[in-house]
């Protein structure tokens, strides 16, 4: 999906938001820019790119190995900490 939106120039500034469904999985390219010449660009505030929906979220396995690593490292110091006493 390519597609462009223009507001005009003398537009005041307002609340402006846009939103799509996604036919498949892929990325998401946004741009926002702006052919005056002025020097100005656009003016934003309070930008936000949400995503809504069912997320899933798969953690890498070096994720699951420091997971791993950690409650090892946390369990051999409770044991000796056990043997001490």
């Amino acid at each position: 999906m390519h597609g462009k939106t223009s507001i005009a120039g003398n537009t005041p500034f307002s609340n402006w938001s846009r939103s799509f469904t996604a036919g498949q999985a892929g990325s998401l390219q946004y741009e926002i820019g702006t052919s005056s010449a002025d020097n100005v660009g656009p003016v934003l505030d309070n930008v936000l790119i949400e995503r809504f929906g069912a997320q899933t979220v798969v953690p890498e396995p070096s994720t699951w190995a420091m997971l791993a690593f950690g409650m090892s490292a946390m369990g051999g110091a409770a044991r000796r900490r056990a043997r001490r006493s």
